[in-house]
């Protein structure tokens, strides 16, 4: 029988290939499709709201949230230093990370500081650490951390959302939802790098498709960095 956790990771990789499937299903299309695999929280929530302004009748887009092989796929979205033997790497957008939490549990904190943040129940993320240090030059002792780890950011959000703890993850994503209040994002410090988001293709692929994919995804993460004030980065890492 399925575990609550397990029940909540189909949910969200589930939502994630929905609003994919929505974006697609307006387009028709004559030619083989172009492969095209992201992260869960990365096709959702970046990548599917774009992908109107890219899709023309001509193309089909088989987009997928799995890790696959290079030989699997066209162009695949990842995150990482850029150092994937055999493939072609183009950097889009730094990763950058800030902590998310309900507005319920920082009430009774105010005014929220980063010390005071380091009380609160954090929901597990490998570079807690480093965005302390980033904020205000230390790691506060005693950090507590939620029982519950989470695959990726979107279920970190959910948990957030639902007051389990605070989240650090990547504002932009999940800007929405910081809007409409249901989340608050209490500090201008965000964690920046060092890694990014790059779009991959084989070193052996001479089609021009998966390069204009990749030329389009370069346009819209110019978008990106321009608000986050980073260099022109389309090039090879």
């Amino acid at each position: 029988m399925p575990t609550p956790k397990a029940m909540l990771l189909a949910k969200g990789v589930r939502r994630g290939l929905d609003e994919i499937d929505a974006a697609l299903a307006a387009f028709g299309a004559a030619s083989p499709p172009l492969r095209v695999t992201a992260p869960p929280t990365l096709a959702s929530r970046w990548l599917a709201p774009r992908l109107s302004g890219y899709l023309r009748c001509e193309i089909e887009l088989d987009v997928s949230t799995e890790i696959r092989n290079p030989s699997d796929f066209d162009v695949a979205i990842r995150t990482g230093a850029g150092d994937w033997p055999g493939l072609r790497a183009f950097r889009l957008f730094p990763v950058q990370l800030t902590p998310l939490l309900a507005p319920s549990l920082a009430a009774a904190l105010e005014p929220l500081t980063p010390e005071m943040l380091a009380t609160l129940p954090l929901l597990p993320h490998p570079d807690w650490e480093r965005w302390f240090v980033s904020a205000i030059g230390r790691v506060p002792p005693g950090l507590r951390f939620a029982r519950v780890e989470y695959p990726n950011h979107e279920l970190n959000v959910n948990a957030a959302c639902a007051g389990e703890g605070v989240a650090l993850v990547p504002p932009g994503f999940f800007e929405p939802i910081v809007k409409s209040g249901v989340l608050i994002a209490p500090f201008d410090e965000t964690l920046d790098g060092p890694d990014w988001h790059f779009a991959l293709i084989r070193d052996d692929d001479g089609r021009s498709g998966p390069k204009e994919f990749c030329d389009w995804l370069y346009e819209q993460s110019r978008m990106i960095s321009a608000a986050l004030d980073t260099p022109d980065a389309w090039a090879d890492a």
